[in-house]
């Protein structure tokens, strides 16, 4: 595959049917743009998963967060991903792809999410978008209903003049000199009728971040699937707060040993 077919939809398309398990996504990638600018857009998985989307290769021994050898392709340089998403994306894809730790250093979701988002009260979002030199209507654009998620400052101070931008229904976004034939284009490639407005679940989102980047928007940042809890939609490790309960647990046990001992003893001196 020439490295000119690694567009900017193929690879929205590859997470939406693959991660976001969208059937109705079409798996090949339609005409793009003529001249695509730089630009940055962020796919955010809230809450995970963490084994098969950028740890694969931590717990292929232990098979823990269902991680086997049979759902995994090793892309090599020690980098492995989940075979039926991010290991379904154009060959291309793979000469650009790393998996990059972020040890941020705490326990609360809430709290990582902040230092991965911002630094002190300052937008890490808005600190990217300043640096791309095309400027848009839009520069920094926070998509869909959902938003930031939770933790997170939805109104930090402006850099450079730019400010965070909600974009939740798609008539927000000025198509400026963009022919109605190639937005009408852009919503049937993610399924997205005709007259559908709201930005509210996977398709929609991605649809949006598209339509975006042809806007010239430098920063685009989605939360695009819909499952679980607002706060965090998605997160493999069902046994979150075990370790920290069995801590507890353990420590509640000690001190209840300790104080039957002590009981013990009493009623020994006693008698």
């Amino acid at each position: 595959m020439d490295p000119s077919d690694l567009t900017r939809r193929s690879v929205l398309l590859g997470i939406g049917v693959g991660a976001l398990a969208l059937p109705g996504l079409p798996r090949r990638a339609l005409a793009a743009p003529a001249r695509e600018i730089s630009a940055l857009a962020i796919v955010y998985l809230n809450g995970g998963p963490p084994g098969l989307f950028n740890s694969a290769g931590s717990f292929l021994r232990s098979g823990a967060f269902g991680v086997t050898h049979d759902n995994v392709r090793d892309l090599g340089n020690g980098l492995m991903v989940d075979a039926a998403t991010f290991g379904a994306l154009p060959a291309s894809a793979f000469a650009h792809m790393a998996s990059i730790n972020f040890r941020h250093g705490y326990d609360r979701h809430d709290f990582a999410r902040a230092a991965l988002l911002q630094s002190g009260s300052r937008s890490n979002l808005l600190l990217l978008a300043q640096t791309f030199p095309d400027p848009a209507p839009i520069r920094c654009a926070v998509v869909n209903t959902l938003g930031l998620p939770d933790g997170v400052d939805r109104a930090p101070p402006r850099e450079a003049g730019i400010g965070l931008e909600r974009v939740a229904e798609l008539d927000e976004i000025g198509l400026v000199g963009t022919a109605p034939a190639a937005v009408a284009e852009v919503r049937t490639a993610y399924g997205v009728a005709a007259a559908g407005n709201l930005i509210g679940d996977a398709a929609t989102s991605l649809c949006a971040a598209e339509l975006l980047l042809r806007a010239g928007t430098s920063v685009v940042f989605t939360q695009p699937l819909y499952a679980g809890r607002p706060d965090r939609q998605l997160d493999t490790i069902t046994t979150r707060t075990g370790p920290r309960r069995a801590r507890s647990s353990a420590r509640s046990s000690r001190r209840s040993r300790r104080s039957s001992r002590g009981r013990a003893r009493c009623r020994t001196r006693m008698s």
